[in-house]
């Protein structure tokens, strides 16, 4: 999950949801948007303008993304098969 909050809101979210994954901050703006990940819905000048959609992207060794889904979401065994092929074993 990336999200724009700094680490300490961050924090404080997982902490207090028990959130067992990393959650990470994009706090300068710069990941969601180069993923390509602003969420359209909102035009600019709402306050949530530039939020992220929510994707599961996987990614090769080299960071390349190579699948990317999104609603309506696959069952968790086609994630795990696109996760398995660009790790390439």
């Amino acid at each position: 999950m990336v999200t724009y909050d700094d680490v300490d809101v961050i924090a404080g979210f997982a902490g207090s949801r028990d959130i067992g994954y990393t959650i990470l901050s994009d706090s300068d703006a710069t990941v969601i948007p180069a993923f390509g990940l602003v969420n359209s819905r909102y035009p600019e000048g709402s306050p949530f303008y530039g939020v992220a959609e929510k994707f599961i992207l996987v990614t090769d060794a080299d960071g390349v993304v190579r699948h990317r889904f999104s609603k309506p979401y696959p069952g968790v065994e086609a994630v795990l098969a696109a996760i398995r092929g660009s790790s390439g074993s």
